[in-house]
């Protein structure tokens, strides 16, 4: 067992003073972080499926008109074929 005892003849004449300091702490607000994680996550999915959607709504559409153009081009004979004066066009 320890037994404190002063070594020497040191005697200290001055009185212990309190020292008062200050520190600043700042803490992380880990749910709020988590939230806007979360809203940030569900946007991008959000507008990673509007972009989707429209580029397949394009696609279609420019299918839809490459297949009205394919239609038209196979009913209308070759310029070679067809007799001369003949018209591909309507005059309405």
């Amino acid at each position: 067992m320890l037994d404190p005892t002063i070594l020497g003849d040191h005697e200290f004449s001055a009185a212990l003073e309190p020292v008062t300091r200050t520190t600043t702490t700042w803490a992380i607000p880990w749910p709020q972080l988590l939230f806007a994680v979360v809203v940030m996550l569900l946007k991008t999915v959000r507008d990673d499926r509007r972009r989707r959607k429209d580029r397949l709504e394009q696609m279609l559409a420019s299918a839809r008109e490459d297949g009205r153009r394919s239609v038209h081009t196979v009913n209308d004979p070759p310029d070679r074929l067809r007799p001369p004066g003949l018209s591909t066009t309507t005059d309405d």
